[in-house]
This record gives C-alpha cells, structure tokens and sequence, in this order.
C-alpha cells in the first residue's frame, strides 16, 4: 500500500513537473519568436528601401540609356547599369517574399529551414550584385557624362580600360565560386552579410534556443 501511494505521489509529481517544463517551453517559444519575428521585421524594412531606391536607379539609367541612344558607349554603359539596378531589385523581391512566408507557427526545424532559404537568397543576390565589378567602366562613363559633360572613352587610354576590366575578372571568379550557399554559414560570409543578413543569424539562435529546451 505504501509502495502503490508512493508511485501516485511520484506520478503526480512527474506530471506537474511536466506541465511546469511544457509550460516554460511554451513561454521561451512565445518570447523568442516574437524576438525571430523583430529580427525579420527590420529586414523587411530594408529590403523594401532597397526595392524602392534600385526601382528610381533602374528606371534612372533606363531613361538615361533611351535619351543617350545611339551613342554606343553611353547605351552600353545604360544598359549595363539599368540590368544591374534590375537584378538588385529582383533580389529584394525574392527575398522578401521568402522572408512573408515563414510561418513562425509551425514547427522550429520548419521555420529554421524557411530563415536558411532567405540567407541563401540573400547570399545569391550579394553574389550576383557583385558581378558588377568588371563592368565599373559603366558607372565611370556615366558618371563623366552626367556631371562633366565627358566621353570618358574619348580621353582614356584603350590599354588602361582594358587593364581595369582584366584586374577585376579573377576576383569576380573567386566571389562567384566562393559566394555560394554551401559557405553561407561560413564566417567569412557572415561578416558580408552584417546589416543585411545577419539577422538572420540572430532569429536562428532565438529558435535554436527552443529546441535546445526542447531538447532538455
């Protein structure tokens, strides 16, 4: 009889002590997403400023590409310029609709996912708006033009232009090869990603959190 009113008395004690950790659990979970959700939050906000600036750039040297037509130099470097605005405003569409489809209800390996295929994004875009590199030329012709009334084609040397172009190739080739989603986790592209990106990495630790309680 002792030993049958010792098993209920352990019984009920694993029973509150169950409710005690599942009610910790639930109020870690609550105070962290709402933590996962700020972080994401304020990179919304700076994926809809990019998108509305690139938009003016984009559609800027669109207008500059059209009003400079047929000087080849000038659409050229427009064209190039108007592309790179696009793809930057491509990016932050892509990821800010990733970013408006985690469901911070579901399960926290689900939302983990979900905030690991924004950082991709975001690695692939960075990647991408760095392609840029070979075609500076662009903004120097552009910029000549606009604020100086110069064809910097006209003055510059040939050999120098090329030189300038051949200099950045090899670098875009390592970025390329190197920015890619098997290193976004990676210190190195951690550091990139600081202001952009690194929030990501603060809303992961918030729901790594609740599985480690989870996990006791």
């Amino acid at each position: 009889m002792d030993i049958e009113n010792l098993q209920n008395t352990w019984s009920k004690h694993e029973e509150k002590l169950q409710k005690s950790i599942n009610l910790n659990l639930e109020l870690l979970k609550r105070v962290n997403v709402k933590s996962a959700k700020s972080k994401m939050t304020s990179l919304i906000w700076i994926n809809a400023l990019t998108l509305a600036f690139y938009q003016i750039v984009m559609w800027s040297f669109a207008y500059y590409t059209v009003t400079h037509w047929p000087t080849v130099q000038f659409v050229v470097a427009g064209l190039i310029l108007t592309t790179w605005a696009g793809i930057i405003s491509y990016g932050a569409i892509k990821q800010l609709k990733l970013i408006l489809e985690i469901d911070y209800s579901g399960p926290v390996t689900l939302v983990q996912k979900q905030l690991q295929k924004v950082k991709i994004a975001i690695v692939h875009f960075l990647r991408m708006a760095l392609m840029i590199l070979p075609f500076h030329m662009a903004f120097l012709i552009v910029i000549n033009e606009i604020l100086f009334n110069v064809d910097i084609i006209k003055l510059a040397d040939p050999v120098w232009v090329i030189l300038q172009t051949l200099v950045l190739i090899l670098p875009t080739i390592w970025i390329y090869r190197n920015l890619s989603p098997k290193n976004a986790n990676k210190k190195w592209v951690n550091w990139l990603l600081q202001g952009n990106g690194s929030q990501i990495n603060e809303a992961q630790n918030f729901m790594k959190e609740i599985e480690k309680f989870k996990l006791g």
